[in-house]
């Protein structure tokens, strides 16, 4: 709030960001995000916040421990749309990349592992497809170890048109050595919003970065949705050794109503198996944590891990991790489950390095001859 003045029954306030859901927001003046521009209101005044006209209403109310005002203005949005006519708020939804992991199996930090064609850092070519794909902002979440390095290697080599931000994951939760999990780096983007997450130390293709961005901006109904990938291609060669984690998911009718983790799945005699032995197909989805959040699932999973943490013993190392988290929600919300056939990309162990890069150079190679074509006979 850049200037407020205020008498009752009648407010006057410049707004520089403000967080509205809809149907009905009620949000404190100075916790909002998006953009209203410039609001003069009194009870019944409409503003536009995008392409949407609200009845806005301000009100007083007496703030508790507030340094910076004995008053606190409170705005009620309400849409002031026919009845039943729904408008996505969505207009720029950033892609939220996750790169505060330790990378303990690997050996350092994954998202500058130089997989891309030409050695470029793993992240960087995240960055790629995304802006390929069709997002204009990204929200990096880092963590103490790998902040320094990341901003690093990215301000020296980044150059293009996608808004590339930096927040720390240390910053949600009380300080302990581990991080809280993927749901906590979540949360410290700080994007009240609907918004696209993913893994900063995979590559998940512009296809399937699009598909994602799609549901968001287009898709009506639904509170977040998974893409999912065939288990097969994301599960490396040699055998038990190379064991990796995957989140099976249950579909029924298009929705995920479940989640199960599956540790140490590995490839053996050409087939995929789980740690007891049980042969996988090559074609069940997986999760490989690319997720639609809608703002009002983040809102969920913003207490949901208030209550984890209160739940946790000071020494505890337990993590909140977000396919868990979606999966309990799956029970009231509609989660829809997509599955793509873009390719997929990642390394848990320094060895992969090598391998996911003769794979990205094999895909450049492919999609140049597509480009440049055949000759007719």
């Amino acid at each position: 709030v850049g200037h407020a003045s205020s008498r009752v029954g009648h407010a006057s306030s410049r707004v520089g960001h403000a967080s509205s859901r809809v149907g009905h927001a009620n949000t404190q003046v100075g916790h909002a995000r998006t953009h209203v521009g410039h609001a003069s209101s009194r009870v019944g005044h409409a503003v536009v916040v995008g392409q949407e006209r609200f009845l806005a209403t301000w009100s007083m109310i007496e703030s508790a421990g507030v340094c910076m005002s004995p008053l606190f203005l409170t705005l009620t949005l309400t849409p002031s749309r026919p009845a039943g006519q729904t408008v996505s708020m969505t207009t720029d939804a950033p892609i939220v990349l996750l790169a505060a992991g330790l990378g303990t199996r690997f050996g350092g930090v994954k998202p500058l592992a130089p997989v891309g064609p030409q050695g470029e850092p793993l992240l960087y070519v995240a960055l790629q497809q995304a802006a390929a794909a069709g997002f204009g902002r990204a929200v990096v979440v880092v963590g103490a170890a790998s902040s320094a390095p990341i901003r690093q290697a990215l301000e020296q080599i980044w150059r293009t048109a996608l808004d590339v931000s930096f927040v720390s994951q240390d910053s949600i939760g009380p300080a302990r050595k581990r991080p809280w999990g993927t749901v906590a780096a979540v949360l410290a983007a700080g994007e009240h919003r609907d918004v696209v997450v993913a893994n900063g130390d995979d590559l998940y293709g512009v296809v399937g970065l699009r598909a994602a961005r799609t549901w968001l901006l287009d898709h009506e109904g639904g509170d977040a949705a998974g893409i999912f990938y065939p288990v097969g291609p994301t599960v490396p060669v040699g055998g038990k050794s190379k064991g990796v984690s995957r989140a099976v998911p249950a579909i029924d009718d298009g929705r995920m109503t479940g989640i199960r983790e599956q540790r140490d799945v590995y490839r053996a005699a050409n087939t995929v198996r789980l740690a007891d032995g049980t042969v996988l197909a090559e074609t069940q989805p997986v999760s490989m944590n690319l997720w639609c959040l809608r703002r009002e699932i983040v809102g969920r999973l913003q207490q949901g891990f208030a209550l984890f943490v209160d739940a946790c013993a000071p020494d505890d190392a337990s993590e909140y991790g977000l396919p868990g988290a979606l999966a309990e929600l799956a029970t009231e919300m509609r989660i829809d489950a997509l599955v793509t056939s873009s390719p997929w990309h990642g390394v848990t162990y320094a060895t992969d390095v090598e391998h996911v890069r003769d794979a990205l150079r094999n895909e450049q190679t492919s999609a140049s001859a597509r480009d440049v074509g055949t000759a007719p006979s």
